[in-house]
């Protein structure tokens, strides 16, 4: 539980950061990563299961396509020495990282939560060792 309230902490202290160098209208690149930053830490908080539920009830290429082209475009965004990041870019960065991990949801039927769970039950269950001797 103590997670979920440092996640939502470091995506507040984000979210002021960007906010507050967005209204000065200084460095709009900077503000836009630190959205995406703010996004990263919603990912794994009760916004995580609340998009995933929404996500899962959507049609798959939706999904896929409006977190692929919100990421692209951030990308593109923040790109290079003549960017255009600006507020929209901010705001659609907060939301990328929580897309990137719905999507595979969405367009795959698979929960990244039980793929953690599945790929670290067989890494553990790959780990033991029996040692005996041969008689």
């Amino acid at each position: 539980m103590g997670q979920i309230f440092a996640g939502l902490t470091f995506t507040a202290v984000c979210l002021a950061i960007a906010i507050a160098m967005m209204r000065r209208g200084k460095a709009p690149r900077i503000a836009a990563i630190i959205m995406f930053l703010g996004g990263c830490g919603m990912v794994g908080s009760w916004f995580h299961g609340f998009a995933t539920k929404i996500a899962s009830v959507l049609p798959g290429a939706l999904v896929g396509f409006i977190a692929f082209f919100c990421a692209v475009g951030f990308a593109l965004d923040c790109w290079g020495k003549k960017n255009h990041a600006g507020k929209g870019t901010a705001i659609i960065g907060f939301f990328v990282p929580l897309l990137l991990v719905v999507m595979p949801v969405s367009v795959f039927g698979v929960n990244p939560d039980e793929l953690i769970k599945g790929v670290r039950d067989i890494t553990q269950q790959s780990q033991m060792i029996t040692t005996g001797s041969r008689n």
